[in-house]
C-alpha cells in the first residue's frame, strides 16, 4: 500500500461574467465533439451534419475522466483537461496528478503538469516544466516525473525530476538521463527509468536504468535491452518489462522478460512470444497481462491482450479478442480494465475501455462508450481515473458520417455509417430537399456497395439507389435543382470517362454529357446562375490554359473566359457581394500579389483591393452581410494575430476583434446566431472540442478587453482577460485598500487575444480591484474591471501551524458547522504519529494545540483536518 499522500489546499473558484462577456468567442460546450478530422459542415433546420474521418461524437469531456466503477458513467465535478494526457498517478487521497501536453485544466492554466484534487478542484501547484510530461510516479511525498524537458519549476532537469508533492518545488534528485523517459516504476527505494535514453548520470545504460529513489545516484543494475521497454511492473524481488525488445542481458526475448531486481540478470522465466510490441503490463497473483499490438503468441491466435502463467511462462486461455490494440491496463480485484483504439472485445461494442473478468476473460456491461483511447489508467477507490486523448464520454459510434441536433446538441439516431478503412473519408456533404449528398474516398454507406458517392435520407438515414460510382475520391458536391455536380481526383463517373469534374441527375444518379476536362483535382466549387467557379490544382480546363482556377457554363460546360490565374492550390471559393472569393496557397491571383486569399471580380477575374493576406492555407470561407469568415491553417490574417479562423471586413479586410482560435478548419457553415466550424482541432473557442465546433457570432465584442475569469484563493488571485487587436494593453492594475491604482505586473499575451496574470501578494478577507492599462497618446486608460474579494476560509480552511517552524504544533483552522472534525499528523515516512477527534468545536475559527499529551520531535511533519468528507492539508516543521 502506498503511504498517505498530503492531498488538498481549498481552492475557491469564482467566475465573474461581465455584461459585455465575450460569448461571440467561446465555444458552445453543449454540442457534442467528434473523435476525428470534420471536412464538411451543412446545417439544416435544427440539424447539423457532419462528414469526416472520426468513428464517434459525444459530450465533451476533456482528456482526463473520472468514471464510476459500477456505471462507466462520469463522476462529477471534475475539471476539463484541453490537450492530451500521457500519464496519471494517485496522489492516495482521492485526486491525482496528471502529466501530457496540455495548456489548461479547467479555468486553470497549466502547463503539462497538473494536480486534481478529489473534489475535482485544480490545485495551485505548478511546477511549470518546459517540455511534455510521459511519466509519473509517487513515493510518500515526492512526486517523480519523466518526458522530455529540460527544465522544471525554474531549475534546470534533462527528462526526469522529482518535485515536492504539497509544493512543488523541485527536489535535489537529478539522475539526467540523455534523452526521453517514457516509464517510471518506484519500488522500495529505487526508481526504474525506461525510455529512448543511452545514458543516465554519466553512465551508458540503453533504455533502461534503475536509480536511488533518494539521492538519484545510478545504480549497478543494467539488464541492457537491445530496444526500448514500454511497461514495467516490479514484484516480489523480479521486475517484468514489456516492449519493443528482443533481446535483454545477452538472452532471446521477444517482447516480454523478467529480470531480477537486484543483480538485473534474466531470470530463467522464458514466456511464449508475442509477435509484437506490449504497451502495458499487470500483474494478479500468478498471472501477467500483456496488453499491445500483437496478435499471436507462442503460435495461439491472440488479439492485443493476453495472460501469462508467471512460474511457467505459458500462455493461458484468457482471450478476450478484441479487434484492435490494447494501450493500458489496471487490475482491480477480479476486473481487467484495459483501453486501447477498439470498437468491440469479447464479441460485444465496447468503445475504446472495457472491463474484463480476470479468470474468464467474459466482457462486464461497463461501457463507458469513450471518443478515444486512454493511456493511463489510475484506481480512484470508486472510480478508475481514464487519461490520454479521450476527448468524449457517454457518446456514440458514428462512422464517417453523423447528426447532430442544434439546439441540443446531441446526436441523432440518424446514422447511415460509412466504411472503415483506414484512409476512408467523407468530404463534402450538399443539401437538397429532402437528400444528403455525400462525396468522400468510401467503399460502402448503410452497408451498400457506394463507391466515393451516395445519397442519404435526411430523415431515415437509408441509401438512395442515387449511385454514380466515381472510381477515386470526391473533394466538392454543389446541388442544384435536378442536377449535382462533382469535383475531385477520379477520372469516371458510372463507368464513363469524367476528368475531375462532371454533372449527374439528382434523382436518378444518369450521367449527363456535361464534360469540362480539368487536368488534375477540383478541390472547390461555387455556383453563380449560370456559372459554374472552380478551384483546385489543375493547369489546363478543356486543354486550354487556367491555373488553379475557372469558370465554366453550368449548362453546356464550355470555359468561360476568367482567368484569375493563380500561382498555387485553390482549395476554397465563396461568393460575396459583386466579388468571388478564393482561398488556397497561392501567393498571386488576378495579376496581383495575394497571399492566400482574394475577392477576385466574377466579370474579369481581376482581384481587387481587398487584401486581408494569411501566412497559410486557407481552406474555408463563411459569408455573413458585411463579414467574411475564412478558416485554415493561418496564424496571421487581416494583420492580426487569429488561429485558424478569423471575422474579416468586407470592405477593408482588416480582422475583426472576433477572435474565437482554433486549430486546423476546413470547413464552415452558417447557423441562424452561431458559425459552425469543421476541421482538424482539439481546441476552439478557448474551450476542448475537437473537430467540430459552434461559436456564437451574435453577441458584441468586446472595445478592449473582457474578463474571462477571476480565480481567488486566500492568498492568490489568477485573472483572464480576452482583449482586441485595438487594445494595446501593457500592464495590470490594481486597487486595494491601502493604495489607489498602480502597476502590479506586465499583461503578458498567452495564444491569440488572451492576457493571464497572477497576483501572489494579497491577503485573505480583502477587496481588490484589477484592470489592465492601454496606452494611447501618453494616457492611460483602464478596461477589463473586475473586482475580487479574496476568501477567508470562513467555511472550511486549515492555516496548518500557527507558526511555523515551532517548538510545539498549535494549529489554526475554520470549520463551516458543528459536526466532528478531525486532525491527523504523519511523519515524511507517512506513519501516522498523532491522531485527534474534535467534536462539538462549532462553527467558526478555531485554534488548537496537538502535542500537549505526547511530543513530537524535531523534523518536518504532514498535517491533515478531515470534516464532512472535505480533507484539507499543511504542513509544519517542528525544532527543539
Amino acid at each position: 500500500m502506498r503511504p498517505y499522500r498530503n492531498h488538498a489546499w481549498l481552492l475557491f473558484v469564482l467566475f465573474l461574467v461581465l455584461p459585455h462577456h465575450c460569448s461571440a468567442q467561446v465555444a458552445d460546450t453543449t454540442l457534442w465533439t467528434a473523435n476525428g478530422s470534420v471536412y464538411s459542415v451543412v446545417r439544416a433546420g435544427s440539424t447539423l451534419y457532419l462528414g469526416g474521418s472520426f468513428t464517434h461524437v459525444g459530450p465533451a469531456t476533456g482528456s482526463a475522466v473520472p468514471l464510476d466503477k459500477g456505471t462507466g458513467k462520469l463522476v462529477r465535478p471534475f475539471p476539463k483537461v484541453k490537450g492530451f494526457v500521457n500519464a496519471a498517478v494517485s496522489d492516495g487521497a482521492g485526486g491525482w496528478y496528471i502529466g501530457g501536453v496540455f495548456d489548461r485544466v479547467g479555468s486553470v492554466s497549466r502547463k503539462d503538469l497538473a494536480h486534481i484534487f478529489a473534489d475535482g478542484s485544480v490545485a495551485p501547484w505548478n511546477p511549470n516544466p518546459d517540455g511534455h510530461i510521459a511519466a509519473l510516479a509517487v513515493r510518500g511525498s515526492t512526486v517523480y516525473i519523466g518526458g522530455f524537458f529540460f527544465q522544471v519549476g525554474g531549475q534546470p532537469r534533462n527528462h526526469a525530476a522529482a518535485l515536492d508533492g504539497l509544493t512543488g518545488a523541485v527536489l535535489p534528485w537529478n539522475p539526467n538521463p540523455s534523452s526521453t523517459v517514457n516509464g517510471l516504476v518506484v519500488s522500495g527505494s529505487t526508481v526504474y527509468l525506461a525510455g529512448d535514453f543511452l545514458g543516465i548520470g554519466g553512465q551508458t545504460r540503453i533504455t533502461l536504468a534503475a536509480v536511488d529513489a533518494e539521492t538519484g545516484a545510478v545504480t549497478a543494475w543494467n539488464p541492457n535491452p537491445d530496444r526500448k521497454p514500454n511497461a514495467i511492473v516490479v514484484s516480489g524481488g523480479v521486475v517484468y518489462l514489456g516492449g519493443e525488445f528482443f533481446n535483454i542481458g545477452g538472452q532471446p526475448r521477444n517482447h516480454l522478460a523478467a529480470v531480477d531486481s537486484a543483480t538485473g540478470a534474466v531470470t530463467a522465466w522464458n514466456p511464449s512470444p508475442p509477435d509484437n510490441w506490449i504497451y502495458s503490463l499487470v500483474l494478479r497473483g500468478t498471472t501477467i497481462y500483456a496488453g499491445g499490438d500483437f496478435s499471436n503468441v507462442g503460435g495461439l491466435a491472440r488479439n492485443g491482450v493476453a495472460a501469462w502463467d508467471v512460474t511457467t511462462g505459458i500462455v493461458t486461455a484468457w482471450n478476450p479478442n478484441p479487434n484492435g490494440r490494447v494501450s493500458c491496463m489496471l487490475v482491480d480485484g477480479s476486473t481487467i480494465y484495459a483501453s486501447g483504439p477498439f470498437t468491440s472485445i469479447g464479441g460485444k461494442p465496447r468503445g475504446r475501455l472495457a472491463a474484463l473478468d480476470a479468470e474468464t476473460g467474459e466482457v462486464s456491461d461497463w461501457n463507458p462508450n469513450a471518443g478515444a483511447s486512454a493511456v493511463a489508467l489510475v484506481d480512484g477507490g470508486s472510480c478508475i481515473f481514464a487519461g490520454g486523448s479521450i476527448a468524449s464520454i457517454g457518446g456514440q459510434e458514428r462512422v464517417r458520417l453523423a447528426a447532430l441536433d442544434a439546439v441540443t446538441g446531441e446526436a441523432t439516431a440518424w446514422n447511415p455509417t460509412v466504411s472503415s478503412g483506414i484512409n476512408d473519408r467523407v468530404n463534402a456533404l450538399a443539401l437538397s430537399g429532402t437528400t444528403l449528398y455525400v462525396g468522400g474516398a468510401f467503399t460502402s454507406v448503410a452497408g451498400q456497395s457506394r463507391n466515393n458517392l451516395a445519397a442519404v435520407d435526411v430523415s431515415s438515414g437509408a441509401v438512395l439507389s442515387w449511385n454514380p460510382n466515381a472510381n477515386l475520391a470526391v473533394s466538392t458536391l454543389v446541388a442544384n435543382g435536378p442536377t449535382v455536380y462533382i469535383g475531385g481526383g477520379f477520372t469516371t463517373l458510372s463507368g464513363q470517362p469524367r476528368s475531375r469534374l462532371g454533372a449527374v441527375d439528382a434523382t436518378t444518379g444518369a450521367l449527363k454529357s456535361w464534360n469540362p476536362v480539368p487536368n488534375a483535382q477540383v478541390a472547390a466549387m461555387v455556383l453563380s446562375g449560370s456559372t459554374l467557379y472552380i478551384g483546385g490544382g489543375f493547369t489546363l480546363v478543356s486543354g486550354i490554359s487556367r491555373r488553379s482556377v475557372a469558370a465554366v457554363n453550368a449548362t453546356d460546360g464550355s470555359l468561360l473566359g476568367w482567368h484569375p490565374y493563380a500561382d498555387g492550390f485553390v482549395s476554397a471559393l465563396a461568393l460575396g457581394s459583386g466579388v468571388v472569393y478564393a482561398g488556397g496557397d497561392f501567393t498571386t491571383i488576378g495579376g496581383l500579389a495575394r497571399n492566400r486569399i482574394a475577392a477576385l471580380d466574377p466579370i474579369s477575374g481581376n482581384a481587387t483591393a481587398w487584401d486581408p493576406g494569411a501566412d497559410r492555407t486557407v481552406n474555408a470561407f463563411a459569408v455573413s452581410g458585411g463579414t467574411i469568415y475564412a478558416g485554415g491553417l493561418f496564424r496571421e490574417i487581416g494583420g492580426q494575430t487569429r488561429f485558424s479562423i478569423a471575422a474579416l471586413d468586407a470592405s477593408t479586410g482588416t480582422a475583426l476583434p472576433w477572435d474565437p482560435s482554433s486549430g486546423g478548419v476546413f470547413a464552415l457553415a452558417l447557423g441562424d446566431t452561431k458559425i459552425y466550424l469543421g476541421g482538424w482541432f482539439v481546441e476552439a473557442g478557448h474551450e476542448p472540442q475537437i473537430g467540430i465546433a459552434a461559436i456564437d457570432i451574435d453577441s458584441p465584442v468586446p472595445a478592449l478587453a473582457t474578463l474571462i475569469s477571476a480565480d481567488a484563493e486566500p492568498n492568490r488571485v489568477v485573472l483572464r482577460w480576452l482583449v482586441s487587436p485595438e487594445a494595446h494593453v501593457s500592464q495590470v492594475y490594481r486597487k486595494d485598500p491601502t493604495e489607489d491604482w498602480h502597476p502590479v505586473g506586465p499583461a503578458t499575451l498567452f495564444g491569440s487575444g488572451h492576457v493571464e496574470y497572477e497576483d501572489n501578494q494579497v491577503l485573505p478577507g480583502e477587496d481588490y480591484e484589477y484592470a489592465l492599462a492601454q496606452w494611447s497618446d501618453g494616457a492611460i486608460s483602464l478596461a477589463g474591471h473586475v473586482q475580487v474579494t479574496t476568501p477567508l476560509g470562513t467555511s472550511f480552511a486549515f492555516a496548518g501551524a500557527q507558526t511555523n517552524p515551532t517548538d510545539r504544533l498549535v494549529v489554526s483552522f475554520t470549520l463551516p458547522d458543528d459536526r466532528p472534525a478531525e486532525i491527523e499528523v504523519f511523519d515524511v515516512s507517512g506513519r501516522r504519529v498523532l491522531n485527534r477527534r474534535l467534536d462539538g468545536l462549532g462553527r467558526g475559527s478555531h485554534i488548537v494545540r496537538l502535542d500537549d499529551e505526547r511530543a513530537l520531535s524535531s523534523g518536518i511533519y504532514l498535517l491533515k483536518l478531515s470534516h464532512g468528507g472535505r480533507s484539507l492539508a499543511a504542513r509544519a516543521t517542528i525544532i527543539h
